[in-house]
């Protein structure tokens, strides 16, 4: 996130009386207010993120995966070694 965006969410969150964290969801209603608010590309760091808000359905089990630094949503499955 911009510094600009990760300000917003530490107010936002103190307004609301919440405590926040660097790990934070994802899915943080908080956290995609303000991306929507920003836009993405103020609410992106221009040299290492490049936010997106995606809809993924009810249903579906997710997770963030990381591939040297680069994340991305995947539908999570079983996996045997």
């Amino acid at each position: 996130m911009s510094q600009k965006a990760l300000l917003l969410f530490k107010q936002y969150k103190a307004d609301r009386g919440l405590v926040w964290s660097y790990n934070f969801e994802r899915n943080d209603p908080i956290l995609i207010e303000v991306v929507e608010e920003l836009g993405i590309k103020e609410a992106s760091d221009a040299l290492f993120s490049s936010l997106r808000i995606i809809e993924i359905p009810d249903d579906i089990e997710w997770l963030v995966e990381d591939f040297d630094g680069l994340e991305h949503v995947a539908e999570k499955h079983r996996c045997w070694h």
